[in-house]
């Protein structure tokens, strides 16, 4: 009886063995999360994934930043506590701490003044932001805001999103 059992948990043993030796080659034990054997390797994956999110908030977080106060500005020029010049303004104190975005505004809006440059990255946030305006009526709100922009800029021309 004793042998019986014995072999009984050999074969279970033998079974349970092969099986996680499946699971590991097939990437099933990984999957499911039961490959402690390879817990150095985890520890150091999450260590690397931990540092690339700190690189990620330290390289990220201040455009985030800087969208959130370009969306708060907009906001409230659409509400009209803001007029387009000091919303340029700003824009364009926020745009001058980032050499990289200014390089961008000129490839998107084939501008070389920066003063224009943020008048018209502050008519786009304007025209997709979801602040609802004064009054009610955005059509209303962009056709002012583009007057607005023809007299601070006459030779400019149009703005694009129009």
């Amino acid at each position: 009886m004793y042998t019986r059992a014995l072999t009984r948990w050999v074969v279970v043993g033998v079974v349970a063995a092969a099986g996680l030796v499946v699971a590991d080659r097939a990437g099933l034990a990984t999957a499911a999360g039961v490959d402690v054997w390879n817990l150095s390797d985890l520890e150091r994956v999450l260590e690397e994934e931990e540092q690339a999110g700190d690189r990620y908030d330290a390289e990220y977080g201040p455009l985030a930043d800087r969208i959130r106060v370009k969306d708060d500005v907009t906001a409230d020029l659409l509400a009209g506590r803001l007029t387009l010049a000091a919303a340029t303004d700003r824009f364009l104190e926020l745009n001058g701490e980032n050499p990289h975005t200014t390089t961008l505004l000129r490839s998107c809006y084939h501008a070389t003044d920066p003063r224009e440059l943020a008048a018209r990255n502050v008519l786009d946030f304007a025209a997709v932001s979801p602040a609802p305006p004064r009054g009610g009526d955005k059509a209303a709100a962009l056709r002012q805001l583009s007057a607005e922009f023809a007299r601070l800029f006459p030779a400019a021309g149009a703005p694009m999103h129009q």
